[in-house]
């Protein structure tokens, strides 16, 4: 008959020490990684949603200086408040850049405006993020 030591049958501290400590760290590091996609995420969808503002601020404009007329500017000290997006706020500011002559050395056939839309939103700290929209839109004059 043999007999067996009472070792050989479970497992030491030492090894429950180690297997603990190994899944410790893989539960850490695992949760980490989660976090960091959801703060990935949370960033992709308020950039995307500033995106539709901006776009959105950018087609009014648009319509606007087709039909002749000049806005009005949005200082960024009043920021207007989005209806689509009420968490999301946008400014208007825009440079008259006409060139002083036409193309063939004429006279300009309308002005130039280069257009930027500022949309800002909060954070969880107060820290406000913000992204800017550039772009030349082109006011043809009355003739």
């Amino acid at each position: 008959m043999r007999f067996r030591s009472a070792r050989a049958r479970g497992m030491t501290l030492m090894e429950v020490m180690i297997a603990t400590a190994i899944l410790v760290f893989g539960l850490v590091a695992i949760f980490g990684a989660l976090q960091a996609g959801l703060n990935t995420h949370k960033r992709a969808r308020d950039e995307t949603n500033a995106a539709f503002v901006g776009a959105s601020v950018m087609a009014e404009l648009r319509t606007i200086f087709s039909q002749g007329a000049e806005p009005t500017p949005i200082p960024e000290t009043a920021p207007r408040q989005s209806s689509d997006y009420p968490d999301y706020y946008y400014a208007v500011t825009f440079k008259d850049i006409t060139p002083s002559r036409g193309v063939r050395g004429g006279p300009a056939l309308g002005r130039e405006f280069f257009v930027e839309v500022k949309v800002t939103w909060r954070e969880k700290s107060d820290d406000r993020k913000w992204i800017a929209f550039n772009t030349v839109m082109f006011k043809r004059s009355e003739r």
